[in-house]
């Protein structure tokens, strides 16, 4: 595996790394809302994960299963079931056989998603209703 994959550790600069990257593959048993996940969207990088907390929610609705164990591709992303490594060695081959206009169609609805979800943007826009919500008092 070494001779494929790199382990980094812990990086500060992330935005190089990220360029960098082929794939994000996130093996997790256990999430929440990845950011690992968030970042490679922004960054226009693919993404396979395991589908546990909200990445599911995050990698969006299925598009066509391509294994058994139901693993499928998903409109921003490749869903795997955890623990299934034959499932997820199939999703990371989904991305080096994929067309790439189909695979460029796909990291741009990522990279929207998170900037229509995820930016200061949305969270500014977000808070100031709040604070605006709260100012008008109950009706």
């Amino acid at each position: 595996l070494t001779e494929h994959v790199l382990f980094c550790g812990w990086q500060r600069d992330l935005p190089y790394i990220y360029a960098d990257l082929d794939c994000v593959a996130l093996t997790s048993l256990n999430e929440g809302t990845p950011v690992s996940i968030i970042e490679a969207m922004a960054s226009s990088v693919p993404v396979v994960a395991t589908d546990v907390g909200g990445v599911s929610d995050l990698l969006g609705l299925p598009i066509q299963t391509f294994a058994r164990d139901g693993s499928m591709v998903c409109d921003r992303g490749v869903l795997c079931t955890a623990g299934n490594t034959t499932g997820f060695a199939e999703g990371l081959q989904y991305y080096m056989d994929i067309d790439p206009v189909v695979k460029q169609e796909g990291l741009k609805r990522s990279r929207d998603f998170v900037t229509n979800n995820f930016s200061v943007t949305r969270l500014v826009r977000d808070m100031e209703s709040i604070y605006h919500e709260l100012a008008e008092g109950p009706r």
